[in-house]
């Protein structure tokens, strides 16, 4: 016999009977079936409690659809909660990324007109110093000859920076 069928308690008197059907589902108690015959009945025949225990399994699978339905919905509401939550996590890093492009760009642009900027006087100063160690270099000591070196040394390693920092506006700009 399924879960949902049990045993139905009768009680009759001389103007009416009563059946009592307890609805199983799940192992559970989920309701109860009440039979009433009013006038001369002597009580239920099989048939009309195989009936009734037929309506109970009816019943008690009704109710668990709606259980089940009650959690489809739930689940549905859930998962749409969450795709509007992915949508909005999507939409907010497309515009993060709209804004990381148009600053990476300014930064490119950035650093092609610094390093051009730099160039310009570090050439003068290359040049000055080149200028003034010529004229002067019969004429110096030991120490001031340190001195002109490390200016080129220091001129060589600026321009490096510089032709780096060229080199990483190229990148940026896709070029």
């Amino acid at each position: 016999r399924p879960a949902a069928v049990c045993l139905p308690s009768v009680v009759t008197s001389r103007s009416a009977a009563w059946c009592r059907l307890p609805s199983l589902g799940g192992g559970q108690a989920v309701g109860t079936l009440w039979v009433i015959a009013h006038g001369q009945v002597r009580g239920f025949d099989n048939a009309a409690v195989r009936v009734m225990n037929a309506l109970v399994e009816c019943a008690a699978a009704a109710s668990q659809v709606v259980r089940s339905l009650a959690a489809l919905k739930t689940s549905a509401t859930q998962t749409e909660q969450a795709n509007r939550e992915l949508l909005r996590s999507n939409q907010e890093l497309k515009q993060a990324e709209v804004a990381l492009k148009l600053m990476n760009t300014e930064l490119g642009q950035f650093a092609l007109a610094a390093s051009h900027d730099l160039e310009e006087p570090l050439r003068t100063i290359t040049a000055y110093a080149e200028l003034l160690h010529r004229e002067i270099h019969a004429k110096l000591d030991a120490d001031t000859e340190k001195l002109f070196e490390r200016i080129t040394a220091g001129a060589g390693r600026m321009k490096s920076l510089i032709d780096d920092l060229l080199e990483y506006s190229r990148l940026g700009q896709g070029s």
